[in-house]
């Protein structure tokens, strides 16, 4: 079932360790830092790139994928069919990594609520191209179909304007707005908290 790790332009594989590089230049962007992590901002090294490494690999996920680009010329669900014959093979064009998606579950006491968070982070210059919009159609798909769950939920700053607009068109709901949760550029902003349950995407994604 090559579209259970792919969907109509991208590949969704698992973190290996090889992918601190990749990790390290993702979360190094300033911009997608800012719009990420409540964090105080500083520079990041290969230790944090370590860290998040690990931490995607931990089980705290039920999903924890790189996204990625097929090689020129394939599409994406016939790389995932030749995926083993492609990792034997240095010399075979790979997929390229572009960002990052996460389905965040809760711990084992609170799992019979069926509810999870989605995470996502795409580098900067492959914003805007729809690879956002068609990773987290590709979670949502997996969380209510594979992992039965009834609720999805996707947060993002008050500041972050098209990642709001963008979660808001794919069908999320606006639940929550934490105010002055953060501190921003020199001031306070708050937090959006969207969330969508599982009748609501098969009414607008699971017709067939």
């Amino acid at each position: 079932m090559a579209d259970l790790w792919s969907s109509a332009r991208l590949i969704y594989r698992g973190v290996d360790d090889e992918d601190e590089e990749f990790l390290g230049r993702l979360s190094s962007d300033p911009i997608a830092f800012l719009n990420i992590a409540p964090h105080v901002p500083s520079p990041r090294g290969k230790k944090t790139a370590a860290r998040l490494r690990e931490q995607l690999q931990s089980p705290d996920f039920l999903v924890a994928a790189i996204i990625c680009l097929p090689p020129t010329g394939e599409d994406a669900a016939s790389t995932v069919d030749k995926a083993i014959e492609i990792s034997k093979d240095k010399d075979k064009p790979k997929p390229t990594p572009i960002g990052q998606i996460t389905l965040r579950g809760e711990d084992i006491r609170n799992q019979h609520h069926r509810r999870c968070e989605i995470g996502i982070n795409v580098l900067r210059e492959y914003q805007g191209k729809g690879y956002g919009t068609e990773a987290i159609k590709w979670v949502l798909r997996w969380g209510f179909k594979r992992a039965n769950m009834h609720r999805i939920g996707i947060g993002a700053f008050a500041w972050n304007q098209d990642a709001l607009r963008l979660y808001e068109k794919l069908g999320f709901v606006h639940e929550a707005r934490k105010r002055d949760f953060f501190w921003h550029d020199g001031r306070y902003q708050d937090l959006v908290e969207m969330g969508m349950l599982e009748d609501e995407w098969r009414e607008i994604y699971d017709q067939k």
